[in-house]
């Protein structure tokens, strides 16, 4: 009886949110090098792994932020099986791909955000590739009266507005486009638990992450329903991009038919922006060809059906355009 009161006291401590002297505890930790009451911090040693950063972060009336759960699209190094990994602070991921039965580990040590830090953390992947960065929670502290809450749901290019519940101070939050660079080995690599298996080889590319902006998407943005797409579309219900609505509904992620989407990302330039009709306003490539009844050499109309019979241009640029034989008949003019 006496070991199950322990155990009690033990748990209530662990999920106890104050302290022994009544002071709230806070979610809020920076990155330690060794585990243990007496870690000391080190600037260099936790640089490890794949870092995260969120480009264009706002932070207004907030002090400081940090990654609660992290969500993660990966794909397996050997057969690319996508699947989705989540992640905090305490928590690991250690699994076999259920195709190949490659070996898969995901761990995540989150970073503290503030105005002079947008690294939100390091990943210590093996066995995946980093697809894309879902939505993320976040503990958010107030600049006002350092009092924390709860963001949930934070995806790129949008902000999120919470008020303090203690002082009622209002604050935002908000990224751009997040940031995947490999700085070393990651943390099961230095100590020999993730180890390759059998048939994977050394990683030699450098882009850790599919989208990467200066890059063409797959197939330029095509996919087997609609081959002349040039874009990708980003969902707000699951926060995943597809080439086109009828793979959202067939990925069989639960999500509500009929969801429009509200992000696009350019098939030529790999860059996310909001849903327009107009071209990139990046790279300046148009999504949708306007309709012509121009031959243009073969880069407009190619349909003879669809080109304009009064048009003086219709067989421009091809061997069936017709040119006057009058010269043959009646001889050159005469000057």
């Amino acid at each position: 009886d006496e070991d199950e009161d322990e155990d009690e006291d033990e748990d209530e401590d662990e999920t106890s949110s104050e302290d022994g002297d009544g002071a709230p505890r806070s979610h809020i930790h920076y990155l330690d090098t060794q585990d243990g009451a007496d870690a000391l911090a080190n600037l260099t040693s936790h640089h490890r792994g794949i870092q995260l950063k969120l480009n264009d972060l706002l932070l207004l009336g907030v002090s400081f932020a940090q990654v609660s759960l992290i969500r993660v699209q990966c794909a397996c190094k050997r057969c690319s099986l996508n699947l989705d990994v989540k992640g905090g602070r305490r928590s690991t991921f250690d699994e076999d791909c259920t195709r190949c039965r490659m070996m898969q580990s995901f761990g995540f040590r989150p970073d503290v955000l503030h105005a002079n830090n947008n690294c939100c953390g390091y990943i210590d992947a093996e066995g995946v590739v980093i697809v894309d960065l879902l939505p993320l929670d976040l503990w958010v502290s107030c600049s006002s009266c350092n009092s924390e809450s709860m963001v949930k749901g934070l995806s790129r290019g949008r902000r999120n507005e919470l008020t303090c519940f203690n002082c009622h101070q209002k604050m935002t939050i908000g990224y751009g486009d997040p940031g995947f660079t490999k700085v070393g080995p990651s943390e099961s690599a230095q100590t020999g638990e993730g180890k390759r298996s059998k048939g994977e080889t050394k990683e030699k590319k450098k882009d850790l992450l599919e989208l990467v902006p200066g890059k063409p998407l797959p197939d330029r943005g095509a996919c087997e329903h609609y081959r002349r797409s040039t874009r990708w579309l980003r969902f707000p219900c699951c926060g995943k991009a597809y080439p086109c609505d009828i793979c959202h509904e067939k990925s069989g992620d639960g999500c509500p038919p009929g969801t429009w989407a509200n992000r696009m990302i350019c098939g030529l330039c790999s860059m996310e922006q909001g849903y327009s009709s107009k071209g990139c306003k990046f790279c300046s490539a148009s999504f949708s060809k306007p309709s012509k009844s121009h031959w243009e050499g073969g880069q407009g109309c190619r349909e003879k059906t669809k080109m304009s019979n009064k048009d003086k241009k219709k067989f421009s640029g091809s061997k069936y355009k017709t040119h006057s034989r009058k010269s043959e008949r009646v001889g050159q003019k005469k000057s």
